[in-house]
This record gives structure tokens, C-alpha cells and sequence, in this order.
């Protein structure tokens, strides 16, 4: 004897909606931290100060909208006397697709380009991997300054038993006065993670808390330890 069973159409639905749900949370158990798009507008224009070692410069940065692919970018060109830097980063993953720097010394200039392919996706949620440090600054605007207190930062390459683990800490929500103007800033704190942060020097940063979370002054080491000490500070912010 064969029994047949009927399932009503709210049942179905129901268990639709059960598979539909088990698959949501598989799939974001394989999703780890990603920055966040700021949505920085076509044509921003940002004019820093920059001070290091007794020497002031300008430093420009202008951002514009590209295609490349079915990919949008965000190109930044970030100019100044002794470095020029063009970086881009893809709008929907927030994560470089390309680091071209141009170091200007007295001796010689270094121009180097660094592509990105291939790159696995990330699947920590309190860790994230970036190709180079002049990058950092640009990806933090897309920071998750409501929701994250700290995440880990390293960089491609470097092997998973490396001593130094490096972190960004989101400080706290803090009034800075920039040329006479007092600026609501998201503040940021980038170093050693652990006991070492104690006694080694923390690079600041501070980001408006209004987006699209430009940021507005630097202070500390330009790069890898040993390297000179830096204040940048915004001068002037344009929009088209």
C-alpha cells in the first residue's frame, strides 16, 4: 500500500526559508573582515601638510571612479616632492589591486609597481592581510569605526609563526582643532599588538566621523621602524 504524503504550500515555504537561512549562515562563516566602501567622490581633492626631519612639503591626493573589467575602482593619485604613489582598490571587495610608487632621492629615483592577483579571500574576522604600507591609509577610510574595536594587519607573505603581530586599535570619537577649524575625527591607533605596545611608539590617525571619512592628520613613523618620525596635517578638502 502506498501512502502519499501532501505538503501544504505554507510548509514548502517555510522550509525554503529554513535551507535559504542554514545557507546565509554557512556562507557568512566563510566570510572574514572587510573594509568598508566610504564612497568617496568622483573627483575629491585633498591638500595635506607634511612635516618630517625639519623639511615641510604639500602633499595632494586626488581620487577618481574607473572601470576596469566589471570591476569599479577608486584610483588615487597621492603626490608630493619626495613620493609619488598611485594606488588602486577595487570598490566592492575594498581590497588593492595595485601599488605603483615613485621614490625621489637626491642619488636616484625608485619606481616600482606592485600588482595583486590571485589573492585568496579572507576568512578571519578580526585579521586582515594588505601589499603595502602606503596603502593603509587609503583602506581605513572604510574602516568599521561603529562595530570594530581592534583588527590584526599584515602583510602578503609574511609566514603565520612571525613574532611581531601587528593591530589597528578604534580609540575613541575625539575633537581636534585643524588650522583653526575643530573637526569631529575617529582616532586610530596602529602598531605592536601585546605587551611591546606599551613601549614602542603608536602611529595616530585620525578620520572625520561625517564620510566619507577622510582623513585629516598623521602622526608617527612613515613606514617600518627606523624610519623618520611624520606629522601630516589636512589643509584644504574639495569636492567637483
Amino acid at each position: 500500500m502506498k501512502i502519499k504524503v501532501r505538503i501544504s504550500s505554507n510548509s514548502k515555504r517555510l522550509f525554503l526559508g529554513l535551507m535559504l537561512l542554514q545557507l546565509l549562515i554557512v556562507n557568512n562563516s566563510w566570510a572574514g573582515f572587510k573594509f568598508l566602501d566610504p564612497q568617496i567622490p568622483n573627483g575629491e581633492t585633498i591638500t595635506y601638510r607634511s612635516q618630517s626631519q625639519g623639511k615641510t612639503m604639500t602633499l595632494e591626493e586626488k581620487t577618481i571612479l574607473i572601470s576596469e573589467g566589471q570591476k569599479k575602482l577608486y584610483e588615487i593619485a597621492s603626490l608630493s616632492p619626495d613620493l609619488d604613489k598611485y594606488i588602486r582598490i577595487d570598490r566592492k571587495e575594498m581590497t588593492v589591486s595595485s601599488v605603483h610608487t615613485i621614490r625621489k632621492y637626491d642619488s636616484a629615483t625608485l619606481d616600482s609597481k606592485l600588482i595583486i592577483r590571485d589573492a585568496a579571500p579572507n576568512t578571519l574576522d578580526d585579521a586582515i592581510r594588505i601589499p603595502h604600507f602606503v596603502a593603509l591609509t587609503h583602506l581605513l577610510r572604510g574602516f568599521p569605526f561603529e562595530s570594530k574595536n581592534k583588527i590584526g594587519i599584515s602583510y602578503y607573505g609574511e609566514s603565520a609563526e612571525k613574532k611581531i603581530n601587528l593591530c589597528i586599535r578604534n580609540k575613541k570619537r575625539e575633537n581636534i582643532k585643524i588650522n583653526g577649524i575643530e573637526m569631529e575625527c575617529y582616532k586610530l591607533e596602529f602598531g605592536i599588538d601585546g605587551f611591546l605596545a606599551t613601549i614602542l611608539p603608536e602611529l595616530e590617525l585620525w578620520y572625520t566621523v561625517k564620510p566619507p571619512h577622510y582623513m585629516v592628520k598623521y602622526k608617527g613613523l612613515e613606514g617600518p621602524p627606523g624610519t623618520p618620525e611624520r606629522l601630516i596635517e589636512l589643509i584644504d578638502y574639495k569636492v567637483p
